[in-house]
């Protein structure tokens, strides 16, 4: 694919070429074309491999309608998945000025497993095939994509102020169940 400034995906990809299609439609084999293609995760020994999805995920992928349940995720590496799209979405033009909430039932998880991970793909997978985001830190718990005026906020089930509202177009909440009760 050729590389481009975030800005200018929308104006100067042809939707209908092979490029446009990984980048712009809405599929979910452009999901996992881009995916397989742009994104790395780490293996069982730490090594950082190219992600390729289990037939679990594809299956995911196909039968996804936006308001998804997973059980039994951890032996799905539905997480994974899920952060791959919301980069996806967040990154290539699909949405303009969205917010996408991440979180996890503690902290550590939280930073480790998921702002961690979304920061590498942007930063280092997108940004090593050409995508150059400007990232700016808003607060600690929160960083924005400029040109697209994306925002990811991270929140955890430790936090106190983890209950309070947010306005999100894409949310991934891992292990709900065993989050704390705040009033």
């Amino acid at each position: 694919l050729t590389a481009l400034p975030v800005e200018k995906i929308t104006d100067e990809i042809d939707p209908s070429s092979a490029q446009g299609r990984i980048l712009l439609e809405d599929s979910p084999q452009a999901d996992q074309e881009l995916i397989e293609q742009f994104l790395t995760v780490p293996n069982e020994l730490g090594q950082i491999v190219p992600m390729r999805l289990y037939p679990q995920q594809r299956m995911m992928l196909q039968d996804a309608n936006g308001r998804d349940v997973t059980i039994k995720a951890r032996q799905t590496r539905a997480s994974s998945l899920i952060m791959a799209r919301n980069v996806r979405a967040m990154t290539t033009g699909q949405l303009w000025g969205a917010t996408c909430l991440v979180g996890a039932q503690d902290d550590q998880t939280t930073e480790n497993g998921f702002r961690q991970r979304i920061r590498h793909h942007i930063l280092n997978d997108l940004s090593n095939r050409g995508f150059k985001f400007d990232i700016r830190a808003d607060n600690p718990n929160e960083f924005v994509i400029g040109g697209l005026d994306n925002r990811f906020i991270f929140i955890s089930g430790e936090q106190r102020t983890m209950s309070r509202g947010y306005a999100v177009q894409r949310m991934h909440l891992s292990e709900f169940a065993h989050w704390k009760t705040v009033a």
